[in-house]
């Protein structure tokens, strides 16, 4: 079988991680396949999946459809003109993407990002089967709703990446949408190494710079620990996707530090390919998002990392059992919650501890593979 994934970007965000790993399990699973990433622009995704023996080429997307986005726009009659004087590029690019299939003749199809999964609709041949791959919530995009809804019938299976993100599909999509639910995976290779319990306690925010993922509550946060507490914060991350308008430069979060005067005890590494060797070295791994996560790939790496997890969303930690669940917003009740576990390494070992046992049962690469292999060979 020959599969074509689709992806809107060349860098590597939590979505990406997720394909290499479905990539190297396929390429384990099924050696005799052929699998080729198409990415909208180049990046370092290109180079993983290459070296993964996968094929992987970019066809670069118009900036004038790379920053076109929901995320600040005003309005439905801003989105509407947005989507207006996009048009021309949109088409031009479907017929680019129609041609570029057409000569590799997948058997599949599989798009990841919603730009992909219109563009993937409107230019996958009728010889080959399409599948969605969605990451995210799509009932409150004000145009990527209606544009999913419009080509619903297209795709034979969408794929959620939790049961939340499902629900949301079918009430979006309606009763012809065929939606499964695959969770997520995670490398579950390494084992968990103990931190050392001297020094100051490393605590450390993983996530893109989407405005939404709490790096203002974060800093908020650090600023409000005692004096007396010892600690080091990191701010792991950068700006993956085109859509400025979504996401903080980290100029603007450094501002927001200085301001509080912590620039002296926190670190920006950048934006790092595989965030997982940070994550082990980290005491505590904080995800601190303002909206409702999709998944939380960064909670599931942590908990296989057998790291204390302190997190907005409680689809994946049970509060108190393998983590901690903090009210989303609330920059003074994740301080308390880092202060108690700073101060209290016997509580942070256990709940790591409870944590790498839920990402065993939970998170496996194998099982992720093989409930895709269930739908691609349904019909194969």
């Amino acid at each position: 079988m020959h599969i074509v994934f689709l992806n809107v970007t060349g860098s590597l965000g939590g979505a990406e991680r997720v394909l290499l790993t479905l990539l190297r399990e396929l390429r384990r699973l099924r050696p005799d396949w052929t699998l080729t990433v198409i990415a909208g622009d180049s990046g370092p995704l290109l180079n993983s999946v290459r070296a993964l023996g996968c094929h992987a080429e970019s066809l670069p997307l118009p900036e004038q459809l790379k920053a076109l986005g929901d995320w600040g726009a005003v309005g439905k009659l801003s989105m509407a003109w947005q989507l207006a004087a996009s048009l021309p590029k949109v088409l031009q690019y479907r017929a680019v993407l129609r041609r570029k299939l057409r000569a590799l003749q997948p058997g599949l199809v599989q798009t990841n990002g919603f730009k992909m999964h219109v563009l993937g609709a409107m230019a996958c041949p009728s010889t080959a089967r399409l599948i969605w791959h969605v990451h995210d919530f799509v009932s409150n995009r004000v145009a990527m709703k209606t544009l999913l809804r419009r080509f619903a019938g297209r795709p034979e299976s969408v794929v959620a990446i939790s049961e939340t993100v499902a629900s949301d599909l079918r009430h979006t999509l309606g009763a012809h949408a065929n939606v499964h639910t695959i969770l997520n995976s995670v490398d579950l290779s390494r084992r968990p190494v103990p931190t050392a319990t001297n020094g100051p306690i490393r605590i450390g925010l993983v996530a893109t710079f989407a405005r939404w993922k709490g790096h203002r509550d974060f800093i908020a946060a650090l600023a409000l620990l005692p004096k007396n507490l010892d600690w080091r914060g990191y701010i792991v991350g950068g700006e993956v996707y085109a859509r400025t308008a979504s996401q903080y430069t980290e100029s603007e979060l450094r501002t927001v530090a200085e301001a509080l005067g912590l620039m002296e005890k926190v670190e920006f590494t950048g934006f790092l390919p595989d965030p997982a060797p940070f994550i082990d070295a980290l005491d505590i791994v904080v995800h601190a998002s303002t909206e409702p996560e999709p998944f939380g790939l960064v909670i599931a790496e942590g908990m296989a990392a057998g790291r204390a997890v302190v997190t907005t969303s409680d689809s994946l930690v049970t509060h108190r059992e393998n983590g901690f669940v903090f009210a989303s917003g609330s920059p003074a009740a994740l301080a308390q919650a880092l202060e108690e576990l700073a101060r209290d390494p016997a509580l942070r070992l256990r709940l790591g501890n409870a944590a790498r046992q839920t990402a065993e049962q939970r998170f496996q690469p194998e099982r992720m593979a093989r409930q895709f292999l269930e739908l691609y060979e349904a019909r194969a």
